[in-house]
């Protein structure tokens, strides 16, 4: 199923025009992450382990570039 996903995932980060909001992602469990009660420091501190091996400019992306982005805020 994770390869399903992540050839998807893949082919939609391809796209100039789409964005994926991480918050929204099951992770690790078959629930998604807004159900799971885990609160904002539980979903931040996943989030930076799940990045833990990206560059700083994927870092960036992940954590407000995208968002920044998407929303066109001036950051």
């Amino acid at each position: 199923m994770f390869a399903f996903w992540k050839k998807g995932m893949t082919v939609l980060a391809a796209c100039p025009n789409v964005s994926v909001n991480l918050g929204g992602l099951t992770m690790l469990l078959v629930a998604p992450v807004e159900k799971m009660g885990i609160g904002y420091a539980g979903l931040l501190n996943a989030l930076k382990h799940m990045a833990a091996g990206a560059s700083a400019e994927e870092k960036c992306a992940i954590f407000s570039g995208t968002a920044a982005r998407a929303y066109r805020l001036n950051l």
